[in-house]
């Protein structure tokens, strides 16, 4: 627990009072221990920079400032590739070690998506979620999360292709922005009808 930061030592310096009010204070609750900070969509404050909302040094004093004490760490996301009119962006952390991460293959996606104990996926559902999500692994992340949604409220012990449609539909109706084209893709199983009925009881 920290106490709240004094918002108009922040109007007077950004920097001091973030190292003073926050990173200092912190470190000292955590002992010898280590503290990670995250930062989301760095591309925000970069273009920010970029478009002189903020001064030039913005990126580069607040990265010093964390790393001014020994235990404190960061870890940057970054929105990659860059648009062809935001590629200057990344000088401003050409600096600092980087790690691109790729799509997911078929088979890693199929893997992440297999990774639940308490229920069983059956291989061409996970496929499905591969179809729709092109391996990217947030988009993946978040089939997988509104599976298990599904399977907890309904208490299914297998995720079939028909199940990963229902979660595909509940994904799409609460998405705002445009599809993207992987989320466009279809899915068809093709089989031979059933000669007769057959009855499936949990």
């Amino acid at each position: 627990d920290l106490k709240l930061p004094n918002s108009a030592d922040f109007v007077v310096n950004p920097y001091k009072a973030f190292n003073n009010q926050f990173l200092l204070p912190a470190l000292e609750k955590l002992g010898s221990r280590k503290l990670l900070l995250l930062c989301d969509n760095l591309n925000l404050l970069l273009n920010a920079t970029e478009n002189g909302r903020f001064e030039p040094q913005t990126f580069e004093t607040f990265y010093r400032t964390i790393h001014a004490n020994p235990r404190a760490y960061t870890l940057f996301t970054l929105d990659y590739p860059l648009p062809n009119d935001e590629t200057d962006l990344l000088s401003q952390i050409s600096s600092i070690p980087n790690y691109q991460i790729q799509t997911l293959s078929k088979n890693e996606t199929i893997d992440m998506v297999k990774q639940q104990n308490e229920f069983i996926i059956f291989r061409d559902a996970a496929e499905f979620v591969y179809q729709l999500t092109g391996g990217h692994p947030a988009t993946t992340q978040t089939y997988c999360n509104a599976i298990q949604t599904r399977q907890k409220s309904l208490n299914l012990r297998h995720i079939t292709v028909a199940d990963v449609t229902a979660v595909q539909q509940t994904i799409a109706n609460t998405q705002t922005d445009s599809p993207t084209a992987a989320a466009q893709a279809t899915f068809h199983i093709r089989r031979e009808a059933p000669r007769n009925r057959t009855d499936y009881r949990l």
